[in-house]
């Protein structure tokens, strides 16, 4: 992570002390690939969703990774199905190579200030047929403000999220008053 409003502090200092069940229409899309095996939330902050999936696939292997450590400490216990672990997921990703079966990164790459060494680490833990699922906002022009503000290092449009992925799997969702890109990519 880059920049001083990506600093772990700042993420533990918005966290509520609960999972998010709002945006629902975007969290349900993300894993709808998934049938199983190993899930990895990356920069989960306070998804929902691998709590979830850790129970409607109960002989799967959920991970949640954030690097904001009191995020994690306050989860871990609560959702001890769910393999929380606290990792700066800006760099190397602690998984071997091809043994992740999906990985999810909902509102996670706007925030990296390289969002290509993310995606190919992201590919070489996965496992060959394995789905890669990002969500990001669609930048759209605002007078006098920037999508996601200085918390954001990145804006993308529909085209950059392709280009990066290297897919056409892509839409997008409307949440409140912003356009959110969700888009995934098999390996």
């Amino acid at each position: 992570m880059n920049g001083q409003n990506n600093r772990p502090s700042v993420y533990e200092n918005s966290f509520k002390n609960f999972l998010a069940v709002t945006d629902m229409e975007r969290h349900w899309l993300l894993p709808k690939y998934f049938q199983g095996g190993v899930y990895v939330d990356v920069g989960c902050f306070d998804s929902i969703m691998p709590v979830i999936l850790s129970e409607r696939f109960p002989d799967s292997e959920v991970w949640a990774l954030d690097y904001a450590e009191k995020i994690i400490e306050f989860l871990k216990p609560r959702f001890p199905k769910v393999h929380y672990k606290t990792h700066d997921c800006s760099k190397e990703l602690p998984f071997e190579d091809e043994s992740v079966d999906y990985v999810c990164a909902g509102e996670f790459i706007e925030h990296l200030s390289e969002p290509k060494i993310f995606i190919a680490e992201a590919f070489r833990i996965l496992k060959m047929g394995g789905y890669l699922a990002i969500s990001t906002p669609l930048n759209e022009e605002k007078i006098g403000m920037t999508v996601g503000g200085p918390m954001h290092v990145w804006s993308f449009e529909l085209q950059d999220i392709k280009n990066l992925l290297g897919t056409e799997d892509v839409t997008t969702v409307k949440e409140g008053g912003n356009n959110t890109i969700l888009a995934w990519s098999k390996k």
